[in-house]
């Protein structure tokens, strides 16, 4: 600002904004300054670390393999200069390499495809497993579609490993497409690799008939920036011998040269809410040179138990979290999972949300293709109301909305009843807790699709007798959801002009509103 600052019109802003205002000739006010943005911003926290006196880090072998599935895998040569039906030599290719696997090893599987126009495809076919009958099943079930999104799919699969504790993470990454990535993306591709190589994770690039030799130099550099090695062939037994040595070193033993640390940080604000924050990395400490008993890897594990019978089955009676969803990555596509952790009540209900799943396919609908996307919270009721009385929410189509990026608000969707534990009983929209009872289930909603995520998203429980829910989710919740109370609350007018009135002081044509397009009947 050229000249002596406006102070009043600062003073004005301040105000406007409910912030404040603070002279900046002044020392000791722009102390205060930072100190008024840190209590709004963040806090401070000291934490004394004890370092562990045994090395317990795990000597068992932990892969990802990550698999290019674009549409190029499955093609011809008569459909392509460097296609060879490839989808089906990297099936058998990986069988041959899952079936020499010790029998302890730890192995993921992710595939990858989408990217440009469409929409960014990364499937976790197979969690972290030692079953191999699984593992083969899930590589068969590959199918090849669409583009291939290189950093997407190796940030992934890198943030899908670093939390395992082992000493021997590996990382094979198949292509047929070549690694280079867009200019803007190069950066953060680059960060990545040296990630890799910081953290002793292992890697081995495959390209899959990559034919020039400026292709296969990108390689190279990839295998020296992660300290990894790589293979550029069309024949499979080339890339064979490179597995097989591979296989070799897994026999080897693991060199610890970092140490797995999880801070996390738990509290209730004054509003109520239980909020959870959690981060794990591994940190630069050389292990102890004691030996102690390792932290084994864990696996994901299914144990079949009572089915539920939809039709009789009480809400929250069985089955918690988004289960029964098919094959992820064939019948549902799931674009991320958040752990919300939050409760709030009105003078009736404690409303709790657990774990939120957003799917860009749901059990084959394809919400995507439509511009939108399903999102399944998992949700538990409680019965608190003073009176010791059953709480009847007449329907969940009408009285939970969920709020996206402060731009529209998106009622609960018939799609809850897809999932094998809905919070209602299928085909029956209500819920009645019982006093002093819980009703728990998923309730799933359709929301706009994005691209980059959301930057605002509330939850919200209308109810005009015990009061509403306004939940919080991620982001500053608009200050206009918070002013129902103040809004009539009179029931039944015999006039609608007996509720409200309403001046038109201006008009405007629109051909998107809220991200929907008027389509072929927009101005």
């Amino acid at each position: 600002m050229d000249g002596a600052p406006d102070i009043q019109c600062l003073t004005e802003f301040a105000a406007a904004s409910k912030g404040q205002y603070y002279p900046a000739k002044n020392p000791e006010a722009l102390e205060a300054v930072f100190t008024a943005i840190g209590s709004k911003l963040g806090n401070n926290f000291v934490i004394t670390y004890e370092r562990p006196t045994e090395n317990n880090v795990s000597q068992t072998p932990v892969l990802s393999l990550v698999i290019d599935n674009s549409g190029s895998m499955s093609k011809s040569p008569d459909e392509g200069a460097d296609c060879n039906y490839r989808m089906e030599k990297t099936k058998q290719m990986l069988a041959d390499f899952i079936g020499k696997l010790p029998e302890n090893a730890v192995t993921q599987l992710m595939t990858f495809q989408g990217g440009g126009p469409t929409s960014i495809s990364l499937n976790s076919s197979q969690v972290s497993t030692t079953d191999k009958v699984k593992l083969l099943k899930a590589m068969g079930e590959m199918e090849a579609d669409r583009g291939t999104p290189i950093v997407e799919a190796l940030t992934t699969a890198y943030e899908n490993i670093i939390t395992v504790p082992s000493s021997k993470k590996v990382i094979v990454f198949h292509t047929d497409s070549g690694l280079e990535v867009e200019e803007g993306y190069r950066e953060a591709f680059q960060k990545l690799l040296s990630k890799i190589k910081d953290k002793g994770i292992f890697m081995l690039w495959i390209g899959m008939g990559i034919s020039t030799p400026e292709k296969e130099k990108v390689f190279a550099e990839a295998s020296a920036a992660t300290n990894g090695e790589y293979v550029v062939s069309e024949s499979t037994s080339d890339i064979m011998t490179k597995l097989d040595s591979l296989l070799n070193r897994l026999e080897q033993a693991g060199e610890a040269r970092t140490t797995p640390i999880t801070v996390e940080i738990s509290y209730k604000t004054e509003q109520g809410e239980n909020l959870i924050y959690k981060a794990q990395d591994e940190a630069e400490f050389t292990p102890p040179q004691k030996k102690g008993t390792p932290i084994e890897p864990e696996v994901v594990r299914i144990e079949r138990g009572k089915k539920a019978n939809l039709y009789t089955v009480k809400a929250g009676e069985e089955n918690k979290g988004a289960s029964a969803v098919g094959i992820i990555g064939k019948d549902s596509i799931l674009y991320t999972k958040t752990e919300i952790g939050k409760s709030m009540e009105n003078k009736a209900m404690e409303l709790t949300v657990g774990n939120a799943f957003y799917f860009d396919k749901l059990l084959g609908l394809e919400a995507w293709r439509s511009s939108y996307r399903f999102v399944a919270l998992e949700v538990s009721m409680k019965n608190i109301t003073g009176d010791k009385i059953p709480y009847l929410i007449p329907s969940i189509f009408k009285h939970f909305y969920i709020s996206i990026d402060g731009a529209g608000m998106y009622p609960a969707s018939k799609a809850t009843w897809l999932l094998e534990n809905p919070v209602t009983v299928h085909g029956n929209p209500s819920v009645e807790i019982p006093s002093g009872g819980t009703a728990e289930g998923m309730l799933v909603f359709m929301i706009p699709y994005s691209y980059t995520g959301y930057t605002q998203q509330s939850l919200h429980f209308y109810d005009t007798k015990y009061g509403h829910i306004q939940m919080p989710i991620t982001g500053e919740m608009p200050d206009r959801f918070m002013k129902l109370e103040s809004l009539s609350q009179q029931s039944s007018p015999q006039n609608i002009t007996e509720a409200f009135t309403m001046n038109v002081t201006a008009a405007t044509v629109e051909n998107e509103i809220s991200k929907l397009q008027a389509g072929s009947f927009s101005a």
